[in-house]
């Protein structure tokens, strides 16, 4: 396969995915452990009640918007996904400028050539 035939067929294969995620309402997101940055596509950020010029791409403000009593919950499940390579899969809740809202996610790590966690990424859905 030449590299034309490899450009159409992941082109292809990227506008299947991003239709999926689209229909679904599913928010993907990485968090760059490393640099401790994080990307938000536009539908994670719509879901957090954020905007592109308002989210300064780190975990802290993301952080920011959990609800206090939900941290320890966030926390503990990132902590559990790094290290014991489990799935980060929970429920909780955020604060935006309209209020309370109830998000549901999950993800893995993804881990470098030495086994060490370098970034968490997956998918967040608004519940109500």
């Amino acid at each position: 396969m030449n590299l034309k035939e490899l450009t159409t067929k992941l082109e292809k294969t990227e506008a299947r995915r991003a239709c999926s995620l689209e229909k679904s309402g599913a928010g993907s997101w990485d968090w760059n452990i490393e640099n401790n940055t994080l990307f938000l596509d536009d539908t994670a950020l719509e879901i957090y009640g954020l905007n592109k010029s308002s989210f300064d791409g780190t975990s802290s403000m993301w952080r920011g918007l959990v609800v206090k009593e939900d941290l320890d919950l966030v926390d503990s499940q990132v902590k559990k996904c790094i290290l014991k390579d489990s799935p980060y899969l929970l429920e909780f809740r955020i604060n935006t400028s309209t209020g309370v809202r109830k998000i549901s996610s999950f993800g893995h790590c993804v881990r470098n050539e030495e086994g060490k966690a370098v970034r968490l990424t997956g998918l967040s859905f608004l519940i109500d």
